[in-house]
């Protein structure tokens, strides 16, 4: 059975996370990794809409998690009553995957955030650090008091949901069924279908709420995802014309520049905020792929770049090698960011523009104070480089290593690791140096060491 917490209300901490989950033994899960990355927050769990309801008035939360998978009936009303009594908290949908198309339209402004069922750990970690940390407001950023029709829609799409959503605006009223998570029909005053569904979505702050889908539903909507991408650039051309531009100024930045690059959008935003909350001077670009990190690193050649390993379209090793075959961007560092860990060391190891790295999931000051660790280093770095002739840069694939046991005599090791740190022009951290006297190998029979520099 599904489990709550009950506490009285004098011993309600002040940072709250609520969390709706089914199922006890995935919110016990859930709950457990909100230690690690909300240690500050107490987390209380609820089994049902009513319970929910009844803890957020007594918790007043800053932050609702909610598995939508099975989905909630009520799940639209219940969303509306904590627009109203909540309209400062943020949400985090636990369901399917939203069309990734939506997704980066939609960025974070919209009243509710989603992430994909089943997650990793790191990706958790990053949405709920993102949506707790200080906020860096570059752009607006959604909190319930900004749900709106396509966010109603969206959670429904993340349920795989049967059900008629109902909506009133003054005198007028509207429907929009959906079936399977999928919008089928719409239909308001005389107009049915696609321009219903248009109609509706450009209704402000209408009241919403749900009722059951009884029968079969005529299809009058082929492609609902096209209107809601519609719907989402109109009112991101009408929020940037509302907010007040900032007034031109030479820059007079002294911070350094950054890029970083990963698949995650709220691991993105946690990084991006962090970073400046922790100096406001940092210049930071974002990417969402190697291709557009590549095109970035190229446009602003960065003082660092944090780096993903796991990319869509091609790894962050394959990026750092292409980084590599350009003078102007092989002095570029990079910060490797993985929950691939024996990737990233084997990466790091062989790569000699990777000259930090940091495993996933992490917590914001271990990366602030990594980040600023490198930064520090990076004049020394680019020195370095600088002093060495560019065909000493370019990359050379990894020679296979000789299937023998391990035996390697440290400080053999050692003096050739400082060697090669001399050749390749690179700073390697000692806790690097050990993840290599590990990985490299002798031969036992000959006793002889590898030879690393031929």
């Amino acid at each position: 059975m599904p489990s709550r917490l009950n506490f009285a209300t004098a011993d309600v901490p002040q940072s709250n996370i609520l969390l709706l989950e089914e199922y006890a033994a995935l919110g016990a899960a859930i709950r457990s990794a909100l230690k690690k990355f909300a240690p500050q927050h107490h987390c209380a769990a609820a089994g049902s809409l009513a319970q929910t309801e009844t803890l957020a008035l007594d918790l007043e939360p800053e932050l609702f998690i909610i598995d939508v998978d099975p989905p909630w009936t009520g799940l639209t009303n219940f969303l509306e009553k904590m627009r109203a009594a909540h309209p400062n908290a943020r949400a985090l949908v636990i369901g399917a995957s939203i069309p990734a198309e939506i997704a980066a339209v939609r960025g974070s402004y919209g009243a509710l955030q989603f992430i994909e069922k089943s997650f990793d750990l790191a990706a958790f970690g990053a949405a709920i650090q993102a949506l707790l940390g200080p906020w860096v407001e570059r752009e607006p950023r959604g909190t319930l008091g900004g749900l709106n029709t396509i966010d109603i829609l969206l959670s429904h799409y993340a349920a795989n949901a049967n059900l008629i959503v109902d909506l009133h605006s003054g005198t007028r009223t509207g429907e929009i069924q959906i079936n399977g998570g999928q919008v089928l029909h719409a239909a308001t005053g005389p107009l049915k279908g696609e321009n219903a569904l248009r109609e509706l979505l450009s209704w402000s702050k209408p009241r919403i709420s749900e009722k059951k889908l009884s029968g079969s539903s005529h299809r009058t909507i082929t492609n609902w995802q096209a209107i809601v991408l519609e719907a989402l650039r109109e009112i991101g051309r009408a929020v940037s014309e509302t907010r007040r531009p900032e007034p031109e100024i030479v820059s007079q930045r002294a911070g350094k520049k950054i890029v970083v690059v990963d698949d995650t959008e709220m691991l993105l935003i946690f990084v991006e905020d962090i970073l400046a909350t922790a100096d406001p001077e940092l210049q930071i670009t974002t990417a969402l792929s190697a291709t557009e990190g590549l095109q970035q690193i190229e446009r602003v050649v960065p003082d660092l770049v944090l780096l993903d390993y796991s990319l869509p379209d091609f790894n962050g090793d394959e990026l750092c090698e292409r980084l590599l075959q350009t003078e102007r961007t092989a002095q570029v560092p990079v910060l490797m960011m993985s929950g691939h860990v024996q990737e990233m060391n084997a990466a790091a190891a062989r790569l000699p523009n990777v000259v930090a790295k940091i495993e996933k999931p992490f917590l914001s000051n271990a990366l602030v104070d990594l980040v600023r660790r490198t930064l520090d280093a990076e004049r020394s770095f680019r020195e370095r480089v600088r002093k060495r002739p560019a065909a000493s840069l370019s990359f050379e694939p990894e020679r296979p290593r000789p299937q023998k046991a391990v035996l390697l005599v440290q400080v053999q090791i050692r003096s050739q690791m400082e060697r090669r740190c001399e050749q390749w022009a690179i700073l390697i951290e000692l806790e690097r140096l050990e993840c290599l006297i590990d990985m490299l190998e002798v031969d036992v029979e000959r006793a002889k060491p590898i030879n690393l520099l031929s």
